[in-house]
């Protein structure tokens, strides 16, 4: 298990297993497309977030698949996501949190991903407490805390729509957040075709 006493990056996941993940995307592409573009994009996420200067960790849901190595990244610390909706398990691990030890939480299918926005959001919760970096299709595709998160902060978010990460930040002080850059993650075949021409795939 994690200690959670430094900085810590949280890899949010699903285990790769057909039929259970991008399944918008699959419904274009096919189940078996979707799975082998989802291990890429998981193992490419593992390795661009993976630095000296903290901790990553992969939260895996279903639950028992992180006592599984044959579904991670070689050599990956794995802890369970939880039951509940993605609010409720994105806050177990932001209520770890502790002053010098922020945490935060990423997407696994942001196909540009690099370790300049962890450095970047690591760096702004210096100064601010809370630190999102906003997705292209209104949600977010990382939060960070700088200390343990209020437990209402994804209280009334609607998940998977163009106003998530609006909402959330209705939950906290205008002055308390900073930003990183905003990314396009990957879910449905309009996404893919953007990252196919922009060369990131």
């Amino acid at each position: 298990m994690p200690s959670f006493d430094r900085p810590t990056v949280v890899v949010f996941a699903k285990a790769p297993i057909l039929g259970f993940v991008k399944t918008r995307l699959a419904q274009t592409i096919g189940d078996e497309a979707a799975l082998a573009l989802y291990k890429m994009l998981l193992k490419r996420t593992v390795e661009e977030v993976t630095d000296p200067r903290w901790d990553t960790v992969v939260a895996a849901t279903p639950d028992e698949t992180a006592l599984e190595d044959r579904y991670w990244p070689h050599g990956v610390t794995r802890i369970k996501q939880g039951g509940g909706d993605l609010g409720a398990r994105m806050l177990r691990p932001l209520l770890k949190a502790r002053i010098n030890a922020p945490v935060a939480v990423v997407g696994s299918d942001v196909p540009n991903l690099s370790v300049a926005e962890i450095a970047a959001a690591f760096e702004a919760l210096r100064e601010r407490p809370f630190v999102f970096g906003p997705a292209v299709d209104g949600g977010f595709y990382l939060v960070g805390v700088a200390d343990r998160a209020p437990k209402t902060i994804f209280d009334n978010v609607e998940w998977s729509t163009d106003d998530t990460l609006r909402r959330v930040l209705d939950n906290l002080p205008a002055d308390s957040v900073s930003f990183v850059g905003t990314l396009d993650d990957l879910d449905d075949r309009d996404s893919l075709n953007r990252h196919i021409q922009a060369g990131r795939l």
